[in-house]
């Protein structure tokens, strides 16, 4: 029976993503006839009932542990011990006679008449003092101006001060826990450790070119390391290994990824020093998203696959609608996972749907570092302040029994993560939750939104073709301003490229129109995002509101479509189309509308599935939030349709076929 080795350094307990991860994943090899072997972390402990050969040999996991808390407090007081001090002398020299003269330098006799009630001898002793301290400065002053090259002097004075103030600058990163010197040392221990560690299990281990060697967190010191065990092990060159990155080698979008390209050349080296090894033939490269793949391929050493994420759960099978429904925040308590907007939702929602106990929140609000991130610390504080009726927080890391539980018994989970550090990265979480058929409230234009655009995009089609849809509308399109980077040629596509360069046309509100559908089809670009505005007028032009939705790839034919509310009171429409980023040119091929006509009184939902808000701010976060609380059958309804979809997409079953596949 061939071996499924599945090496996770960063694995400490039972429980969490990568306890979940490799569980899924090892089932699904030993139901393809393997024999399923999991190496972990030293810090692992194992119950009997696990069905895996367990090794835990790594002492080093991916990211480095933080300080010790007896090391950070003692730290932490002797420098706060030692600023104190300073202030304390800083203040006492401040109000001491020698403070005073050094106050009243400029102008003894004004500082005479603000201190009337003082002793006239201490005064008078002072006054001296300061009369003396004047004169000497005054010739102080007219012997440095006998000083030849007294501005270069200065000049070299003020460069040697800045010099030592950027060495010390220096000096505190190469001696700061999270400095230079120390992840420089971090990953040399790292690749050390996961050498010498692997290296042990492969020795003991009856190796085949049928086995499979699965590493699904690692960087370039994990991939590096690989070639000191090809080193050690003969055999170690037999079975395949598949090699999965999960982190973003660029920081924002396509555009900004040449000036990044620099930095990056130790990680293109250390891939290049792996591909000159023979030994390496049988590795095969993977990441969990396109835009990660194109990231890493940008490289041009190796070819990056895309694996799927098995992070599926059942079908929940609890009602539709729960009373009161949850609002629920699944991982720690991060800035980059937006967790610091989390009081701002509690409070815009706390009286028409908290209060009326329509909803209850429930955050997992442990950190993922002691003390905890400042931004977490403060919303966690922030948040404790309310009722735990109705806010609860989980303070601890949960088993895995215990986050299904909380997942499962979501009414909707909400994910405001950064979208600049997930344009590219992928979430479990996210996964998990569609599987379970939970709608989601996901941030605009990165790799989450993403993942519900198929069933937005089909339900917006859908209303197209419905009985309130009228005809497509003939729009008048002109170039938004006058600007060279938007050209409208004689035939082709539209070309959008530039901040506020773009398309603009005016609609006429008929009567009883109650929303407005746009739609474009376009040929998108990596990192290309289409901006739609609407501004909402009066008769006169007069602007009532304005509203911003960014367009994205999602839609069958490259077609993306907004669902556009009429405002009350509005008679006229101005729509524009801009890239949203300024980062690559989007060329539009067809840009059209239609509106709908609802009987009155009737509201219809904005998406499917879950709502990616507009901007990334807790007002935009609770108004994606309140859109699927008041249409919550449709979107609970629509998620379990997209359920399965995810499930199959992304089941570890279908990981397994892939890694067997190349």
């Amino acid at each position: 029976m061939p071996l499924f080795i599945l090496l996770d350094h960063s694995m400490e307990s039972q429980g969490g993503h990568h306890y979940e991860y490799a569980c899924r994943v090892l089932d699904a090899a030993r139901a393809k006839g393997y024999r399923p072997v999991l190496a972990t972390n030293k810090q692992f402990r194992p119950e009997p009932e696990l069905p895996f050969e367990i090794y835990p040999i790594y002492e080093i996991g991916f990211w480095p542990r933080p300080p010790s808390a007896k090391h950070t407090k003692f730290a932490a007081a002797l420098v706060k011990s030692g600023l104190r001090a300073f202030r304390l002398l800083r203040y006492r020299l401040l109000f001491s006679s020698l403070g005073s003269i050094w106050l009243m330098r400029g102008s003894p006799v004004a500082y005479l008449k603000s201190r009337p009630y003082e002793s006239g001898p201490a005064m008078a002793l002072l006054c001296v003092g300061g009369v003396g301290f004047l004169a000497i400065s005054l010739v102080t002053r007219c012997l440095l101006s006998l000083v030849p090259f007294r501005e270069r002097i200065a000049a070299s004075l003020g460069t040697a001060v800045s010099a030592i103030r950027s060495l010390a600058v220096q000096i505190g990163d190469a001696i700061s826990p999270s400095g230079s010197l120390a992840s420089w040392r971090f990953a040399r221990a790292k690749r050390a450790d996961f050498a010498r560690a692997t290296t042990r299990l492969l020795r003991k281990l009856p190796l085949s070119e049928r086995d499979v060697v699965f590493v699904p967190t690692l960087g370039e010191s994990e991939m590096v390391a690989l070639l000191d065990v090809f080193d050690r092990v003969e055999a170690a060159s037999r079975p395949s290994y598949h090699l999965l990155f999960r982190r973003n080698l660029y920081e924002g979008r396509e555009s900004t990824f040449d000036s990044q390209d620099d930095p990056l050349l130790p990680v293109r080296n250390a891939f290049l020093r792996f591909r000159t090894k023979k030994t390496s033939q049988r590795a095969y490269f993977y990441t969990d998203t396109e835009e990660l793949s194109r990231q890493y391929n940008r490289m041009g050493v190796f070819s990056f696959g895309v694996c799927p994420i098995p992070h599926t759960v059942p079908l929940a099978e609890g009602p539709l609608r729960g009373d009161p429904l949850r609002v629920t925040y699944l991982g720690d308590a991060r800035r980059e996972k937006g967790y610091h907007h989390l009081p701002g939702l509690v409070q815009d929602l706390w009286a028409e749907y908290a209060l009326k106990e329509k909803v209850k929140f429930v955050f997992q609000s442990n950190y993922n570092v002691d003390p905890g991130e400042a931004a977490a610390v403060v919303a966690r504080g922030q948040l404790s302040t309310f009722p735990e009726e109705y806010v609860r927080l989980i303070l601890k890391p949960c088993s895995s029994a215990k986050y299904r539980d909380l997942l499962v018994n979501a009414g909707i989970v909400v994910l405001p993560y950064s979208s600049l550090q997930y344009y590219a990265r992928s979430s479990g979480v996210l996964i998990e939750a569609l599987s379970a058929g939970i709608p989601v409230v996901v941030p605009p234009h990165c790799w989450l939104s993403g993942q519900i655009a198929e069933p937005g995009e089909r339900y917006r089609w859908q209303l197209a073709s419905s009985e309130w849809a009228q005809p497509a509308l003939s729009l008048d399109w002109r170039l938004d301003d006058v600007r060279s980077e938007c050209v409208a040629p004689p035939s082709g596509p539209y070309r959008i490229g530039g901040a506020g360069s773009g398309l603009a046309a005016w609609i006429d509100v008929p009567q009883g129109a109650s929303h407005l559908l746009a739609s474009v089809r376009a040929d998108w670009t990596p990192g290309a995002f289409v901006a739609l505005h609407s501004d909402h007028c009066d008769e006169a032009r007069r602007k009532i509101f304005t509203a911003r939705e960014i367009l994205g790839p999602g839609g069958p034919e490259g077609r993306a479509c907004s669902l556009i509310a009429v405002g009350s009171g509005t008679r006229r429409i101005r729509i524009s189309l801009s890239n949203a980023f300024e980062e690559a040119t989007v060329s539009l091929f067809e840009a059209s509308a239609r509106w709908l006509t609802l009987p009155a009184g009737q509201a219809i939902p904005m998406s499917a599935a879950g709502v990616a808000y507009s901007s990334e701010t807790p007002a935009a976060l609770a108004g994606a939030v309140r859109e699927v609380l008041d249409h919550y059958d449709h979107y609970r309804r629509t998620a379990r349709d997209f359920a399965a979809t995810i499930g199959e997409r992304h089941s570890a079953g279908r990981l397994i076929e892939r890694l067997r596949t190349v």
